[in-house]
């Protein structure tokens, strides 16, 4: 590969479009994106990876085996996504004609960096952009008992120990088949029957002679998993059904046809497969091998392959392939297992549109209580809280959803034990501006559009909510630096929130807005500490701030604010004096007469009033020290109840000033006089040249000569 430079913009991975070995790209591609990783990883780039199943994810009749195998790459982006926190990262889906056109082109390319999830497909036709969205479904008590007959071939890999052996059990239970069972260990007489437990082994053992430490580790997990295969051999022949176990490396091709011609032969044509093989091998996308890669790639998917081959798939009833939560929504140090099985997922689609009388599903399980994970894993996704799935539990249910055609991919999940949010990890969405954007266009200083400070607040907030959690306020926000553009120009804004970190009261998530200049210089423009809580308080809060009583103000509009129609909001002014001001002002639009691409149909927080105290300070700056103010930052901002549509009043109280800045406390009163915000340590600046800046309020255009 050619050398990569130190610091990468951005890495675009394309799949084919006819792909002749999906295999085979999908490992060049994981390859690339591990040798760009150090140069992505720790700046604001982009990393995208376009797919071709068909715009929608391959959740309709994906009949390209090949293209399925090179859909896994998502897996690997979804889990960048956890990792690198500064990245843009997109898994984009598109159908195989999508880019005919220089405007499919463009559509590709806007949808590449257009806020939002990283999962996003194109509608075919290039309409609408489309996103996988997970629906809750209780567990239907049923099953089909017609799925198979009693006596039925059914291969099972990675079957005799572990989760898979609890899922194979429940089908030696229920439908008493021929079950062999391929794994890697091999079966040989127990040395040592009358050993009882790991202690009385390793006494055994060490009757022999001196012996390794790490030798005799092995030789103790060799007995005991041979050990739990007999148990589990034992148990399924007890259920009724007559079981075989084959020691088997379902990686090679070679051996796995040779097993399964022997078994066709004596048993009949192969009926059911439970392909649960896989293995791990955690470590960070920077410190990932490719060795690391084949070894957990290769287990899930040249295992899966090489059974499918060496089969007559229409005598086939049942499909089932062991996915996991990490295919769907990444993991953070599981790019390579994320790949795997995001691959199972896809083939599971492909299988469901190619053998239409076989119930073909992937189950993307999320932990269980056993397998590969540990007891430290457990504690880990406890700390997350993520539950994991009871080994009776997970198995009874796959029987059930055996029993209903539903989709070929699945989520199953264990209970939830803390609140949500420690699942939610670090998010990023982008979003584009203009002066088309009314918001803009009516926020103009010294003839440049400028984003309003109040706008960028909703936009930390809107990245940083979650479902489960209720907005509840700001904490330390400040403005580094204003994102200011000329009338022909857009600007990209790129909104980081943190992982929500645990406090007494709640939640709460760093945010963070940059942006890039003409010459391509990336800024820190805002900071702040979207607060979140759980709970929904419904205690009316008092109003501690009083009316200032004197009022000499010169005109609003436009003689002192710079506004534009959109922005001007401030009603009346009841009252200005040294100590504060307090005015009544609009209930705001809605985002779509903001904005011309707005993430959402409602406002969090209220810009309008918001901005509206803003421009109150202007007022108050202008009549009280004869400057002009601008926003700058505010310590705290707490919103108990959403702002009414008919506005609201606002006051100040003005807490210290100097020639150069001014600090004031302000409230949000509903008509009734309740409070609906307080913001505390509001801090402006004040300059003389304000005045000139803010009477250029009018975009400027380029002459071209």
């Amino acid at each position: 590969m050619t050398e990569v430079p130190e610091t990468l913009a951005g890495l675009v991975l394309v799949a084919p479009q006819t792909p002749a070995d999906g295999l085979i790209w999908l490992r060049e591609a994981f390859d690339m994106s591990l040798n760009c990783s150090r140069s992505l990883a720790d700046h604001h780039s982009f990393y995208v990876a376009i797919t071709r199943a068909g715009g929608r994810m391959g959740f309709d009749a994906l009949n390209d085996f090949g293209v399925a195998e090179t859909s896994g790459i998502a897996g690997i982006v979804k889990s960048a996504s956890h990792e690198w926190p500064m990245v843009h990262c997109r898994t984009l889906d598109v159908e195989n004609s999508l880019e005919n056109s220089i405007e499919d082109l463009e559509t590709v390319v806007d949808a590449m960096f257009v806020a939002g999830p990283v999962e996003l497909g194109i509608e075919a036709g290039g309409g609408n952009l489309l996103t996988t969205k997970l629906t809750k479904e209780p567990a239907v008590p049923k099953i089909d008992k017609n799925l198979l007959s009693q006596g039925d071939l059914v291969v099972v890999s990675g079957g005799a120990r572990g989760v898979t052996s609890s899922v194979a059990y429940s089908f030696a239970k229920e439908y008493q088949p021929t079950m062999v069972l391929l794994g890697r260990s091999t079966l040989s007489d127990d040395p040592y029957p009358a050993a009882i437990g790991e202690s009385d082994i390793r006494n055994e053992i060490l009757k022999e002679g001196k012996i390794k430490p790490v030798e005799l580790k092995d030789r103790i997990a060799k007995i005991l998993g041979q050990r739990e295969i007999r148990t589990n051999i034992d148990k399924m022949t007890k259920a009724g059904a007559k079981v075989e176990y084959r020691s088997v490396d379902v990686r090679d091709g070679e051996q796995v046809g040779k097993t399964l011609s022997a078994l066709e032969s004596q048993y009949g044509p192969v009926k059911g497969i439970i392909h649960g093989a896989g293995v791990l091998a955690d470590r960070l996308i920077v410190d990932k091998t490719m060795d690391q890669y084949d070894n957990v790639a290769n287990t899930k998917l040249h295992g899966l392959n090489a059974i499918m081959q060496r089969l007559d798939k229409r005598s086939l009833k049942c499909l089932v392939l062991f996915s996991s939560s990490t295919g769907r929504f990444g993991r953070k140090g599981q790019s390579d297992y994320a790949v795997a099985n995001e691959v199972m997922n896809k083939l599971a689609q492909f299988y469901r549109t190619t053998l239409p009388d076989c119930r073909t599903v992937a189950v993307n399980w999320g932990p269980w209580d056993g397998g590969m994970v540990t007891p430290a894993l457990k504690n880990l996704f406890a700390q997350e809280g993520i539950g994991c799935i009871n080994l009776e539990a997970g198995a009874e249910y796959l029987l059930n959803e055996l029993a209903v055609k539903s989709s070929a991919e699945i989520v199953v999940l264990g209970s939830t034990l803390e609140s949500k949010a420690n699942q939610i990890d670090r998010k990023f969405l982008t979003v584009r501006l203009s002066v088309e954007d009314m918001a803009l266009k009516d926020h103009v200083i010294n003839g440049k559009a400028v984003v309003p400070a109040a706008l960028m607040a909703e936009y930390m907030c809107q990245t940083a909510v979650v479902a489960n959690l209720n907005f509840a306020g700001l904490k330390e926000f400040k403005v580094f630096k204003g994102i200011v553009l000329d009338f022909d120009k857009e600007v990209r804004m790129t909104i980081f929130a943190s992982a929500p970190t645990k406090t007494e009261n709640g939640f709460e998530r760093v945010c963070e807005i940059y942006s890039k200049n003409t010459g391509g210089k990336e800024f820190l423009n805002a900071r702040a500490i979207v607060v979140l809580t759980d709970h929904v308080s419904t205690t009316a809060i008092t109003s501690q701030l009083n009316r200032p009583t004197e009022k000499h103000l010169n005109a609003i509009y436009p003689e002192t604010l710079f506004h534009g129609p959109l922005l001007q909001c401030i009603e009346s002014v009841y009252g200005c004096s040294k100590q504060g001001i307090a005015g009544q002002v609009l209930g705001s639009s809605t985002p779509t007469k903001w904005l011309k691409a707005p993430l959402t149909q409602s406002w969090i927080i209220d810009p309008l009033a918001m901005d509206a105290a803003f421009q109150l300070m202007i007022l108050w700056s202008n009549q009280e020290l004869g400057m002009k103010s601008l926003p700058t930052s505010f310590e705290n901002y707490q919103q108990f109840k959403s702002f009414p549509e008919s506005g609201c009043e606002v006051r100040m109280s003005v807490t210290s000033n100097t020639p150069n800045k001014a600090i004031a406390d302000m409230e949000f009163l509903d008509a009734d006089g309740q409070v609906i915000a307080v913001m505390d340590g509001y801090e402006a600046t004040v300059d003389s040249k304000l005045s000139a800046a803010f009477a250029n309020n009018q975009l400027e255009h380029s002459i071209n000569c």
